[in-house]
C-alpha cells in the first residue's frame, strides 16, 4: 500500500480521478446491495457502473500460485487498481451467493449499514448484535 501512496503523491490527478471513480463505485455497489436486500431487480445504471469497472479489472488479473492452488490476483500498482479490486469483490459477493441473498441492510434505528448475513437461518436483522441488536431490544422492552 505504501507504493500506492507514493504513486498518488507523484500523480495527484490520476489519484484524484481514482478517488472520484471510487465514490461513484461505492454508491453503485450500495444501490445494488440495497436491491439485493429488497429482493428487487438491480438498477440498470448501478449495474452498468459495477459491471464496467469489474470487467476492466478482470482483464488485468494475473494467475498466481498460492499455497492451496492457483488464484486470480489483481496487481495493485495504481490507485485505480484498488477501485477495480472493490468492483471485482462486489461482483464475487453477488455471484457467489448460491441462491441465498447474503447482503442485508441493518434494521437498527438510524443505522443503514450493510452486512453479510451468514446466519444459519438467513434472517439476521442487525449489523451488530452488540450495538444495533441490543439497542432495538432495549427500545422494545
Amino acid at each position: 500500500m505504501a507504493g500506492l501512496s507514493a504513486f498518488a503523491k507523484a500523480h495527484p490527478r490520476r489519484a484524484e480521478a481514482s478517488l472520484k471513480e471510487a465514490v461513484i463505485l461505492r454508491e453503485a455497489i450500495y444501490t445494488l446491495f440495497l436491491s439485493e436486500d429488497a429482493c428487487q431487480p438491480y438498477p440498470h445504471q448501478a449495474f452498468e457502473i459495477v459491471h464496467d469497472i469489474a470487467t476492466r479489472a478482470r482483464a488485468r488479473q494475473v494467475l498466481s500460485k498460492a499455497e492451496d492452488g492457483f488464484r486470480w490476483l489483481l496487481p495493485l500498482k495504481d490507485p485505480s487498481d484498488l477501485v477495480a479490486l472493490f468492483a471485482v469483490s462486489a461482483v464475487e459477493l453477488i455471484t457467489g451467493r448460491n441462491g441465498r441473498r447474503l447482503i442485508r441492510q441493518c434494521k437498527g434505528d438510524n443505522c443503514g449499514w450493510l452486512f453479510l448475513d451468514t446466519s444459519k437461518s438467513g434472517r439476521r436483522l442487525w449489523c451488530s448484535e452488540a450495538t444495533c441488536g441490543t439497542h432495538a431490544r432495549v427500545k422494545r422492552f
